[in-house]
């Protein structure tokens, strides 16, 4: 890709995740002000997003987010999708807009599964083992509560309501006070067992089925050579720039400037006045140069060790997407 299409590229995104109004804006942190957390989740997506991955995981992208920029977010993915890409994403509290969204549905409870399949088959799918909504609802809502084990607006089967009867006339014997819904445990066994029964073989089946992978595919598959979207010194003068709008807040603070004033103060002080004429004022002079070489040769060593600390959580992520090469985070640091 050429310099203009890059960028194009990265206005379309910008645009996309409604970024253009901070795309100026710095990120910020504890003591910088920045941008605001939807936002920063936001820059967080299209970081990945921006590179065109094949497969993108996302955990919970809409959190946090008002339903109109949600709903933004969630078509973005959906579009990715559409491309042939594979988007896998964990979300809690989906509205029935974005819920529709979603080509393929895992319903966990307890870390159990409860549904795999497509999302237009799960209202059916529950349907046909005896959970309906008794009131008008959002589908995801429904299946919360049913992950959830909570059947107060649910339908629950035949099954369930003779296990709670026969629950109750035990009860009734030990004059316990009795249960009118199905607990909870027993509402995630009876799905459990549900899909295992009914879904589970079927799906395991569809999924160890071999596919046909072409002899192109088959190529870069097995070719191991790693190539960037741009060369060594391209990475390197990204990171750098970067790292000065980072860091300038840092290095060009009150409190630096007046530590290095101040240490600049003292050492004048010190040796004002040495003569450089006498044995003992040359002894002081080269003191004083060997004062300042070791201060100014350490102290941007120092800052360098606090300093990648705080970028390692940023570097671990951009490895794992496979952005940058090591070498130019090594150069830096």
């Amino acid at each position: 890709m050429t310099r203009e299409q890059k960028k194009e590229r990265a206005m379309d995104i910008i645009y996309e995740l409604g970024l253009e109004r901070c795309q100026d804006t710095m990120i910020g942190g504890s003591f910088v002000r920045g941008v605001s957390g939807g936002e920063r989740k936001r820059v967080c997506i299209g970081n990945e997003i921006i590179i065109n991955p094949s497969l993108l995981f996302l955990d919970e992208p809409t959190s946090g987010l008002d339903s109109t920029t949600a709903l933004r977010i969630v078509q973005l993915l959906h579009d990715i999708a559409e491309t042939g890409k594979t988007v896998i994403t964990t979300i809690h509290q989906p509205s029935s807009r974005l819920f529709h969204k979603f080509d393929k549905l895992i319903l966990l409870g307890r870390g159990s599964l409860l549904y795999f399949g497509k999302t237009a088959e799960a209202m059916p799918y529950f349907s046909s083992i005896g959970c309906n909504p008794l009131i008008a609802m959002n589908p995801a809502e429904f299946l919360l509560d049913l992950a959830n084990g909570n059947t107060n607006d649910v339908s629950v089967p035949s099954e369930l309501d003779d296990k709670v009867h026969m629950e109750n006339q035990n009860l009734q014997d030990t004059n316990s006070k009795i249960n009118l819904r199905p607990s909870a445990q027993d509402v995630h066994e009876y799905l459990v067992d549900a899909y295992e029964h009914r879904v589970a073989y079927k799906e395991k089946k569809k999924l160890l089925a071999p596919l046909p992978i072409s002899d192109d595919m088959k190529a870069t598959i097995t070719s191991s050579k790693r190539e960037w979207g741009t060369n060594w010194c391209q990475q390197y003068s990204i990171l750098f720039c970067r790292g000065l709008k980072e860091r300038r807040h840092d290095y060009l603070s009150w409190m630096r400037i007046t530590q290095v004033i101040a240490t600049s103060i003292i050492l004048g002080l010190l040796w004002w006045h040495s003569d450089p004429t006498t044995p003992k004022g040359l002894q002081d002079q080269a003191g004083l140069l060997f004062f300042i070489a070791v201060f100014w040769g350490f102290f941007p060593v120092f800052t360098a060790i606090f300093t990648f600390p705080q970028e390692r959580a940023m570097l671990n992520k951009e490895r794992a997407a496979d952005m940058p090469q090591s070498k130019c985070h090594a150069f830096l640091s």
